[in-house]
This record gives structure tokens, sequence and C-alpha cells, in this order.
């Protein structure tokens, strides 16, 4: 009986295994279709000797048998591979494609896995029309020229984990069965998603989108990259950098939008024909609190059709209401560059005047009066100091630390209903201080307060609020 029953149990193992060949061959032809007998067969290691004697790689609708595997090579012959079917897996794990090298291997089929990592592709590579049963990886690759996955169909895991795109990557009209994962690539270049179908799991996760970058608020910024007409139901973009992304999908799932909370960029993203997923992304952000995120979408939007007095008056100081700090960061700006003015006309242009009051002093008849004195008269007093006394050192800190003080004191001078901002700052004192200007230096105080008190009192509006909806 126990013999039996191993019998059955063996049977039960082949039986397994054997629709499991089954179903992996209906997913080859699935994917890759039937074999075409037409096609002259070379060995894998004929390629091999190739490449390893430097000599050109030129195939034209062959069927390759047998494992490719290229580790440590040095490629600088020709290596062009046009509507070949692969048998068996393909492996190049840290090759160097030479400078003169263009890497085609396009509108072939792989029926087994299709790996390049760690490789350094200094020329162009291209992919178009491949179809693979298995898994796709080029982790860790490095792409120095245009790569191009253009219509490329996968069953299998792809991988562009850690990649380098140093220049243009285009995954025009791929076709994307199962996961695809693109944790940690860097897009040096122009990302084109266009019409890619994303069936499975889409993983950009701390991915970063860095081409088209514009040095500062007012440059003319490019774009990095495109999604528009793609399927992202199920995409992650976990702290991944999507800045200057024309982000447009066809689809977009609940999926990708919880992932895309964590993503970073949102404030520079675009839209083309379909404005209506950054509407919805928005929606998402609003309705599960995440108030930050729907700031930064907002701002993109408002970003879509502003001009240069809106971007000037709007975009650079308060981010469209998505930045609380840079207000104060101009604020901060206006005082050191105040301060640097007060200087220079005070101590030597000698333009416009300053009186500081200090604390109050008793005389002897009983009269209180307050300490004053005279900024400019002091400086005259330093200045005809010699540059080697101690005194003349301590007259120049005094001076700067005064017109420090008169600085800080403009900022927050002007308060807004209740709040008094300069009175606050005067309690801090141990003693109430107080300056009149005049001249230059109090046309330049007055502007100063009145700029600081509207970057402050606009930015916590515009961050809080929701003005640009």
């Amino acid at each position: 009986m126990r013999r039996f029953g191993n019998c059955r149990c063996a049977l039960a193992v082949v039986w397994y295994d054997l629709l499991i060949l089954l179903a992996g061959s209906n997913i080859c032809a699935g994917v890759c279709g039937n074999i075409d007998t037409t096609l002259k067969v070379i060995k894998a290691d004929s390629i091999i000797t190739l490449v390893t004697d430097g000599k050109p790689v030129d195939f034209d609708r062959h069927l390759i048998q047998g494992p490719l595997k290229l580790e440590n090579s040095k490629i600088k012959g020709k290596f062009t591979l046009l509507s070949c079917t692969f048998m068996d897996a393909v492996c190049i794990n840290k090759c160097d494609f030479d400078t003169a090298v263009t890497l085609i291997i396009k509108n072939s089929c792989m029926r087994q896995d299709f790996l390049v990592t760690e490789c350094n592709i200094n020329n162009s590579a291209y992919f178009d029309n491949d179809t693979c049963a298995g898994a796709m990886e080029f982790n860790g690759t490095t792409f120095y020229g245009p790569a191009s996955f253009k219509a490329v169909n996968c069953g299998g895991g792809v991988g562009f984990n850690a990649a380098t795109f140093e220049d243009t990557a285009y995954f025009v009209s791929a076709n994307f069965l199962n996961e695809i994962t693109f944790r940690g690539a860097k897009f040096n270049g122009y990302a084109d998603f266009r019409y890619v179908r994303f069936c499975g799991i889409a993983d950009f996760s701390m991915s970063a989108f860095l081409g088209g970058r514009g040095e500062n608020c007012f440059a003319d910024q490019r774009h990095s990259g495109t999604f528009s007409g793609a399927t992202l139901d199920s995409g992650s973009f976990y702290k991944a950098d999507i800045s200057n992304v024309v982000f447009s999908p066809e689809s977009l799932g609940a999926f990708t939008m919880g992932h895309m909370i964590r993503a970073e960029g949102l404030d520079k993203l675009f839209q083309d024909d379909r404005p209506e997923q950054i509407a919805r992304l928005k929606t998402y952000f609003r309705d599960n609190c995440a108030r930050q995120r729907e700031r930064e979408i907002t701002c993109a939007i408002n970003r879509q059709e502003q001009g240069f007095l809106k971007k000037a008056l709007f975009d650079c100081p308060f981010k469209y209401g998505a930045s609380l700090s840079r207000p104060f960061l101009f604020v901060a700006g206006i005082y050191i560059l105040a301060t640097v003015l007060y200087y220079i006309l005070l101590r030597f242009l000698r333009r416009g005047g300053m009186i500081f009051f200090g604390k109050e002093i008793v005389m002897l008849n009983g009269e209180a009066r307050r300490e004053s004195e005279t900024i400019n008269e002091y400086i005259e007093k330093v200045a005809r100091l010699p540059i080697w006394r101690r005194e003349r050192l301590g007259g120049e800190i005094k001076i700067i630390i005064m017109i420090l003080t008169f600085s800080l004191i403009s900022t927050f001078n002007l308060g807004f209903r209740d709040y008094d901002f300069a009175r606050w700052l005067r309690l801090m004192w141990f003693h109430n201080v107080e300056f009149k200007a005049d001249g230059a230096v109090r046309l330049i105080a007055g502007v100063q307060s009145l700029l600081s008190v509207l970057l402050m009192v606009l930015g916590l509006l515009f961050y809080y609020g929701r003005f640009f909806d």
C-alpha cells in the first residue's frame, strides 16, 4: 500500500510539472507567438566568440539557440540583432559598450529572460518592438546615449532599478503585462512614457526626473518627461522626484493617487490635453486630508496659465500658497539688503540721518529725559580715530549693531490689526529703544516696513486659505 501511495505521489508531481511546462509554453506563445521556421539557426556561443575576438555582431532574422552570456566584456565591435528569436536566456552583465558601438536589438523575441545589468552603454541603445516572455532587467545600467524601448511588449517582470539615463529615454506605446520597477532610477534627460500601458504595478519609488530644470522661478523650464496617455492604475511614486513632468495619463487609479502623497515636485507638474486628471488628484488629496499636497497641485495648476506679472506677484514670493517659508525668506532678504543700504548711506555717503533714543536719565533737578545720540555725529567721531586704535574697532562694531537693530525694527514697524510686531520686539529689550530717521534712510525704512508686512500677512493668508482654487 505504501509503495502504491508513493507511486501516486510521484505521478502527481509529474503531472504538476507537465502542467507548469504547458502553461509556460502557452504564456510564451501568447507573448512571442509561434516560432518562425524560416529563420536561420545560429548558436549563442558563436556570438560570444565574436564578442571575445572583438569582431562585429550583425545578424538579421536568426534563431539563436543556447544561453547568451556575456560578463565583464569590453564590446568594441558592432552589436546588431534584428528580428531574431532567442530560445534561451540572455544575460549581459557588467559589460562596457564602446562609444562607437550602438546597441541594437530590435523587432526580436525573447522566449526566456533578457538581462542587461550593471552595464555602461556609452552610445545609443535600441530595443524597439521587442517582445519578451520572461523577465527584462536593466538594473544598474547606465545609458549615456538615447535609450529607446518603443512598443516593447513584456509578459514578465521588468526592472530598471538604479538605472541612469543620461539622454532621452523612450518608452512610447510600450506594453508591460506584469510589474515594472524604476526604484532609484535617474532620468537626467527627457523621459517619454506616452501611451504606455502598465498592467501591473509601476514602481517609480525614489526615482528622479532631473531633465529640463530651470535655474530660478523666472526660467523657461522645459519638460523632463511625460506620462501623457499612459495607463497608471497601479503606479507608485514614493519619494519620486517628478518635477517638470507632463502628468496627463489616460487613467489614474486610487492606488496611484494614494502613493503620490509621498512624491516630490508636485508643484512643478504640467498638464496637456487631460487636465481633469490633475484635478482628480487635487480632489483626492483634499478628501484624504493631504493639505500640503493639495497646495502643491494648486500651485501646479496656476502655473499653467500665468504671465510674467502673475509669476512675479504670486509665484516667486508665495508659490501660490504652497510654501510658508518662502515669503519669510523674502523678508530676510529685504532685511539684509536694507541693512547694507543703511550702512552705505550713513557710513560712506552721509545721506540721511538717524537719532537713537536710549534709556531715560533722571537729572539733578528731578527732570527725566531720554538719552539720545545722533548716529551721524557718532560716525564722524569714530572716523576721526586712528584705524589701529581699539576704540575705532569698538566704534565700528557699535555702528553696525545700531544699524542692524534699526533694520530689524523697521522690518516689523507696521502692524496688522491688533498685531504690533515692533512693540512686541521692543518689549524684549532691557529698556525702551527708539530710532528716528530722515532723508533717504527714512524712505528705505518705509519701503522695507511696507514690503515686509505685506509678505508676512499675505504669506499666512495664502498658506492657510484657498485663494487660488
